[in-house]
């Protein structure tokens, strides 16, 4: 009887192998904490899949800074960037890029889709201009990722050969 069952369920189990395609732009998080949990952005890492950088991200345009649905930053403290506090709560990070630096955007949007259209400048929380950085060694996807460095906190993103961070302070209230 046991084999007859295996037999009849071969089959189905040979076909759940078989993957539909996968995402090509996987999701990721980000983590931040000290003690408790300060910040976590979710975002999805597109890949360069031998294209370059410039093809892919266009100068002076708005980037929601991902790929697919927009990213998220959720902040479980306020905190403090560039001399400007961002309260905790939800937002999405947005991006426009120069040749020489970036603009880093926090927005109040709620939008999930979209790069520019997902964008409103009236939705904007902190509007903060950052050098943009030439590295050597190339990343295939884009990353994110948390430092702590002689206790500064940082955002650190890149991509291909492009870097950027972004510093802020925790507001212990």
């Amino acid at each position: 009887m046991k084999k007859i069952i295996l037999l009849l369920l071969f089959p189905f189990l040979l076909h759940s192998q078989n993957f539909p395609e996968l995402d090509q732009s996987p999701m990721d998080k980000a983590h931040f904490s000290r003690q408790n949990e300060v910040a976590t952005i979710t975002y999805s890492r597109p890949q360069l899949k031998g294209r370059v950088l410039n093809d892919i991200l266009k100068l002076n345009k708005i980037w929601r800074t991902g790929a697919n649905e927009a990213n998220e930053l959720l902040l479980n403290v306020d905190i403090e960037i560039n001399n400007i506090i961002v309260p905790k709560g939800k937002y999405k990070i947005f991006t426009y890029l120069e040749e020489k630096e970036i603009t880093f955007i926090i927005s109040s949007s709620t939008k999930m889709f979209g790069g520019a259209n997902a964008y409103s400048s009236e939705m904007d929380v902190l509007r903060f201009n950052v050098p943009k950085r030439k590295v050597k060694e190339s990343l295939e996807a884009f990353s994110i990722v948390f430092s702590n460095k002689d206790e500064q906190p940082q955002i650190h993103f890149g991509w291909e050969y492009m870097r950027f961070d972004i510093p802020f302070k925790i507001i212990n209230k």
